[in-house]
């Protein structure tokens, strides 16, 4: 019996996207597509739940369009795991 594979969250694959490698900018198209249309959110919180950080930029083009980039900078760290409390039970 084969055991059911795990899907990324939402979240994990945006902090993917963003932390491969660390440093460039990711357009937010990009991110809308591995993190849905909700990506924004998912930036959120990465940012203030997770405290990762998450430098955004917009350029207006001369037709008036806006292009959004997000990048993770580089002091952030690269995993969920790394944000996760200590385990406490041993101080207590």
């Amino acid at each position: 019996m084969t055991q059911p594979v795990k899907r990324k969250s939402q979240r994990e694959r945006v902090l993917d996207a963003l932390s491969n490698p660390v440093g460039p900018w990711v357009a937010a198209f990009v991110l809308a597509q591995v993190g849905g249309l909700q990506f924004q959110t998912r930036i959120w919180e990465l940012r203030h739940i997770f405290g990762y950080t998450i430098e955004n930029k917009e350029e207006r083009r001369a037709d008036g369009t806006v292009l959004s980039s997000y990048r993770l900078l580089p002091d952030a760290p690269t995993t969920l795991f790394e944000m996760l409390p200590p385990d406490r039970t041993y101080q207590e």
